[in-house]
């Protein structure tokens, strides 16, 4: 993962993570679902 640079990249990434969050939400994923998913492919 790229770390942000400034605190404008923060805000885009939070932006675009509280996104990714919300439509995940929708299509009915749990909260322990997205971590699951998270844990298994971020780790790598």
């Amino acid at each position: 993962m790229i770390a942000p640079q400034s605190q404008e990249d923060t805000k885009i990434i939070d932006c675009e993570w509280a996104k990714l969050m919300m439509e995940a939400k929708d299509i009915g994923l749990t909260p322990d679902e997205i971590r699951e998913f998270l844990n298994e492919n971020c780790a790598k």
